[in-house]
C-alpha cells in the first residue's frame, strides 16, 4: 500500500483549534505574541489569537517536507526569521503537526535567540506519537499518517497524482481508485478531474487519449 493518508475537514481542524486553545487556558499560560510557523502553522496561529484574545501575530517559515510525503533530505531549515524584539512577552509558537519534530526545535531556537521573549510555548492541532518532539499543547494525539489539511488538499492531491502516474498511463476513475486502494482516502473522479485539468494547464500531465493521462516528462 502507498502513503497511508487522512483528509481533514475545516470543522475538524476548527475542533482541534478549540481543543488546543483549551489547553493552553486550562495551563494558565497567557501569551502576549502567537507565532506561526509558515505555512501549515498560519490557521492556528490566528484562530489561537482569536480563542486566546491575543492581538500581536508573527510569521517565520521553516521548510522541511518537500513534495507531498516526501521529506528534505537536507532537513528543517529556517528560511525566513523574527526582525523584531519579543522581550518582555510570553510567546506561544505555533504548528500545524509534529512530525519528526524537527520544525519546531528549529522554530523554537530562533525565536529563543533572537526574540529573545520571556518565556515560550509551542502549540499544534496535531500531535504524532512518535515524534521526538512534544509540544507544550496540542488537540490531539494520532498515530503517523500524511494529513492532509483543508488548505493544502489541491497541492496534495495533485502531487500524489503526480506520483501514481511515474511510468503509466491512467483514467480519472482509475486514479480514483488508486487514492481509495493504497491511500486509504476517498477523492472523487469530479476532484480527480479538477486536479487533472489543473495539471495540464501547469504542463505537468498530458492527455493521451481513450481518456487517459501521462506525465509530460519523467520527475526523476
Amino acid at each position: 500500500m502507498g502513503v497511508k493518508c487522512r483528509v481533514l475537514s475545516w470543522d475538524e481542524v476548527y475542533s482541534l483549534a478549540k481543543s488546543t486553545a483549551d489547553e493552553v487556558k486550562k495551563s494558565k499560560f497567557r501569551p502576549d505574541a502567537v507565532i506561526g510557523i509558515a505555512r501549515g502553522g498560519w490557521f492556528l496561529a490566528r484562530v489561537l489569537c482569536d480563542f486566546l484574545g491575543v492581538k500581536d501575530l508573527y510569521s517565520i517559515k521553516v521548510g522541511h517536507w518537500g513534495v507531498t510525503a516526501e521529506k528534505d533530505q537536507e532537513g528543517a531549515k529556517l528560511h525566513q526569521g523574527l526582525n523584531i524584539s519579543l522581550e518582555g512577552k510570553d510567546v506561544l509558537l505555533v504548528d500545524d503537526i509534529t512530525d519528526t519534530g524537527q520544525s519546531l526545535e528549529v522554530a523554537k531556537q530562533h525565536v529563543l535567540e533572537s526574540g529573545k521573549p520571556d518565556s515560550l510555548k509551542t502549540a499544534t492541532l496535531l500531535h504524532i506519537a512518535t515524534s521526538a518532539y512534544k509540544p507544550d499543547y496540542y488537540g490531539k494525539e494520532i498515530e503517523w499518517a500524511w494529513m492532509i489539511f483543508p488548505w493544502n488538499y489541491w497541492e496534495d492531491v495533485e502531487n500524489l497524482i503526480t506520483k501514481m502516474l511515474e511510468n503509466k498511463q491512467m483514467t480519472p476513475g482509475e486514479i480514483a481508485e488508486y487514492f481509495l486502494r493504497e491511500h486509504g482516502i476517498d477523492v472523487p473522479v469530479s476532484n480527480v478531474n479538477k486536479a487533472l485539468i489543473d495539471l495540464v494547464e501547469k504542463d505537468v500531465v498530458k492527455p493521451d487519449g481513450e481518456d487517459r493521462y501521462s506525465l509530460t516528462k519523467l520527475l526523476r
